[in-house]
């Protein structure tokens, strides 16, 4: 049984990607799915969960995806595709903010999402090449969502990172953290910081 359901997956999942019809990979994420509820604990269920998450992804049902990627980064012991899922979660929020209206109510709900999943991939994966980046995404979203206390937090990890972040994000950083200190009337806390670039 074990053997025929991934033979149907992978078979849904290669005609899926050769047509790129989406319900194809929908067809595919069913079976998938039908192996993981099947085998929940099978030694290559995580492998399953990240396939699952990629043809969801290809279908653009980033919801779904995910949630998919976030299992397969979090929910299960060490393993090789944890670290590329959690990342691909991370695209997946960027797939959904892409195409969500910019005035949706929605929209600030699932940046502060994204915003967590962002911090959590840090903690979990921190010599990962692409925290420097989610550290200054992560900042900037603060900032639009007027969120000084998670910007200073950020800014705070930004500044003591190792290895250090690129300069103008150490720079940004010590900005960030100058200007929410000086806007709570904490003028020497402000002053010392921006001296650190000056």
């Amino acid at each position: 049984l074990k053997r025929h359901l991934v033979e149907l997956a992978q078979h849904y999942h290669a005609e899926a990607q050769a047509g790129k019809d989406p319900k194809q990979y929908m067809d595919a994420a069913r079976w998938y799915r039908e192996y993981l509820a099947t085998f929940p604990k099978d030694k290559n269920a995580p492998l399953m969960n990240s396939l699952l998450g990629e043809v969801l992804y290809a279908a653009e049902d980033y919801q779904s995806a995910i949630e998919e990627f976030e299992r397969t980064a979090y929910d299960y012991d060490a393993h090789e595709n944890a670290q590329k899922a959690g990342y691909f979660a991370l695209l997946s929020y960027e797939g959904m903010l892409k195409k969500m209206p910019k005035n949706s109510p929605e929209r600030e709900g699932w940046v502060t999402k994204e915003i967590g999943s962002s911090l959590r991939f840090i903690k979990a994966y921190p010599s990962d090449e692409h925290v420097p980046e989610l550290m200054e995404n992560v900042l900037d979203s603060q900032l639009a969502l007027n969120d000084m206390k998670g910007a200073q937090t950020t800014a705070d990890l930004i500044i003591k990172r190792a290895p250090p972040v690129p300069q103008p994000l150490y720079e940004k950083a010590w900005i960030v953290l100058a200007n929410a200190q000086f806007d709570e009337g904490n003028f020497v806390a402000a002053e010392a910081s921006i001296k650190k670039i000056l």
